[in-house]
């Protein structure tokens, strides 16, 4: 139990305000800098940031690593742009922390429901 409740309500908030905290407000200020572009520096942020979304939950299949990257550059764009547009973490720390704790969920529920 005490786990389940680590897995559903710490985890997921320490770590979006970790990735969140790395990635917009020390990262992006900085590649902007560095670059000059602030599209080049959203390029840049999104592809590392959905790549490291792309090894969990970690299995051994290109086709995986694929899917998950693909599906998280999109979201991470769009947080950036939220963020360049704002410069206010709350709004993205609670969407991260919500598509965390979702994921967890569907992590715990589908295998379940399948029988695995």
């Amino acid at each position: 139990m005490l786990g389940l409740l680590y897995t559903l309500i710490i985890w997921p908030t320490i770590w979006a305000f970790a990735e969140d905290n790395t990635y917009f407000s020390y990262s992006l200020p900085r590649l902007e800098a560095l670059t000059g572009r602030t599209w080049l520096a959203v390029v840049v942020l999104s592809f590392f940031a959905a790549l490291q979304h792309s090894f969990l939950p970690f299995k051994l299949e290109w086709q995986h690593f694929v899917y998950r990257f693909v599906s998280s550059a999109p979201i991470t764009i769009v947080l950036c742009l939220l963020y360049l547009r704002q410069r206010r973490l709350l709004p993205i720390h609670v969407i991260h922390w919500a598509g965390n704790v979702i994921g967890i969920i569907m992590l715990m529920i589908v295998p379940a429901a399948a029988g695995n």
